[in-house]
């Protein structure tokens, strides 16, 4: 039953599911009816979150309209936001033998279920790139934002291991939250986390080689900072009860992958999917993940003092002690590794997984492993995040500042044939040239060059920078204009996944939202205040 039948007599029961024969059906004309009689107040109801963001003069007008435009993808990439589950002929997840399903374990669950791409070809919910856009859902829509994050909360706390692996996509087969592909690819959910170890041979075998340990190691943390962003924005205490246990579990599952006598976790030793940018191997520690890794031991050294007093039995002074320990190590480690004074940048990776050199292949295209030096487009992204959350610097942002002015003109020389901003690839090599082919790596993600520049905005706003935060809203603006104003282009409410450098006329994959990162550059110049339920 999807959500509006609430409204109109459907029930559900304590464990959401469909109270069979509440509502009466054939309610169009009814529905017709009461949205026509309440059009003034809907309006306005509307109007009071919408026009705040599009008549923000202190927002230039390109990052106005791209952001609203980009709510698109809330009604057309197939959104079901659902009230109760009418049927299923599964006793529980074929991934968790006989658990419930998702959705059953907070009454009042409304489950928010989307395809991640409108042209189809991708699974749902994933958690890796969907969390691009988390903070426009965030602030503006709680009901639905809360409906995407408590089954995944569930999902971790009926694991029968107790561990906290985090579902990277949901799957069609047998209906929304039943079954669930895991960060493990191909393995269930019970089944315990693999470090994993470079295959043998001149390559890097197969994409989700069964040595190659877990990928996607970027969900857990995630699922930390979004369950964080509830409830921070509202005040949520039974929400922080609810969740720390899983969110604990999360980030003790993501330590797991910490080789020994490091504070930081490795990414996979092979050619499984490290993170999001999931054709881009990484040997060793990687920027990326470790960055989200000192978010969630910041967001759990902030809240577990209240969730001990709200009675939470983990929320111990010693669980304290411990994260607070981990987070100072972990945060000086990241410096030692990542930042390298030669060259006045942080590293993409620190090069100690063995595999540094090796390739791998994907639908025939060749995938490399970035050199250490390699230059990380979205280098900031925790440091962004945690600045979105009003939470403590998580790296040195001397480094930072340094960083982006020692790499800021060559992400901007990037121009298509008529001398237009075309934004950065995800990845340039050490002397800043860039990978002739391959996936991604000669790529340019517009939802990846919404949220670095976001990160570099703000960066450059802490230090009165003016020139990094001209730079950071030219990166957002090639991209914005190249969708919404390149009327010949055809990608307005139908924006890609990337477009390539060599060949600025080819994009792939139409309608990936992670292009709802743009909220975050938005907020990043001008706060978006949290919408509060009525």
């Amino acid at each position: 039953m999807r959500r509006y039948t609430a409204f109109l007599g459907g029930q559900t029961t304590s464990n959401n599911a469909y109270v069979a024969g509440s509502y009466p059906f054939k309610q169009g004309f009814t529905i017709a009816k009461k949205e026509l009689a309440r059009y003034d107040n809907s309006l306005a109801a509307v109007e009071s979150w919408w026009n705040p963001i599009a008549l923000n003069t202190a927002v230039p007008a390109w990052l106005r309209k791209a952001s609203l435009n980009e709510l698109y993808h809330m009604t057309f990439n197939g959104a079901l936001w659902e009230s109760g589950l009418v049927s299923t002929n599964l006793a529980g997840s074929v991934t968790n033998g006989n658990s419930p399903r998702w959705g059953t374990d907070i009454p009042g669950t409304h489950i928010y279920y989307h395809r991640d791409g409108g042209n189809g070809g991708t699974p749902q919910n994933e958690m890796d790139m969907d969390s691009a856009g988390w903070l426009a859902f965030s602030k503006l829509f709680r009901g639905m934002e809360r409906g995407f994050i408590l089954p995944y909360l569930q999902g971790i706390r009926q694991n029968p291991l107790g561990i906290g692996r985090t579902a990277q996509q949901t799957t069609t087969g047998n209906g929304p939250y039943i079954t669930a592909t895991m960060s493990h690819q191909g393995q269930t959910v019970n089944t315990p986390p693999v470090m994993g170890v470079a295959p043998a041979g001149s390559d890097l075998g197969a994409l989700f080689a069964a040595t190659g340990g877990d990928s996607f190691r970027d969900c857990p943390h995630k699922l930390i900072f979004r369950t964080y962003g509830l409830i921070k924005f509202y005040n949520d205490d039974d929400l922080l009860k609810y969740a720390y246990p899983m969110m604990l579990r999360a980030l003790t599952y993501s330590q797991f992958f910490r080789p020994t006598g490091s504070h930081l976790p490795m990414d996979p030793p092979s050619n499984n999917p490290p993170n999001t940018i999931d054709q881009s191997p990484v040997d060793g520690h990687g920027i990326y993940n470790c960055g989200l890794y000192l978010l969630s031991l910041q967001i759990m050294s902030t809240i577990t003092a209240k969730a001990g007093s709200l009675g939470v039995a983990e929320a111990t002074a010693a669980q304290q002690t411990a994260i607070d320990t981990e987070l100072g190590l972990a945060k000086a480690e990241f410096e030692t590794v990542f930042w390298n004074p030669t060259t006045g940048r942080y590293r993409y990776c620190d090069g100690i997984g063995g595999i540094q050199g090796k390739t791998g292949v994907i639908q025939g295209i060749v995938k490399p492993v970035p050199a250490p030096d390699a230059i990380w487009f979205e280098s900031f992204a925790g440091q962004c995040i945690a600045m979105e959350l009003g939470l403590p610097d998580l790296i040195n942002l001397d480094h930072a500042r340094t960083h982006l002015n020692n790499t800021l003109d060559q992400v901007l020389r990037f121009r298509d044939p008529q001398g237009r901003l075309m934004g950065a690839p995800t990845i340039m090599l050490p002397d800043f040239s860039v990978y002739s082919s391959g996936s991604e790596v000669n790529e340019i993600l517009p939802g990846v060059v919404f949220y670095a520049a976001a990160g570099a905005y703000r960066i450059g706003k802490r230090f009165g920078d003016n020139n990094i935060m001209t730079k950071a809203l030219q990166m957002g603006e090639g991209c914005a204009i190249r969708i919404y104003d390149d009327l010949d282009g055809g990608l307005a409410f139908n924006s890609p996944e990337s477009w390539f450098i060599n060949v600025s006329t080819v994009t792939r994959f139409p309608a990936y939202t992670r292009t709802r990162s743009v909220f975050s550059l938005y907020d990043a110049v001008s706060t978006i205040a949290v919408k509060q339920p009525v």
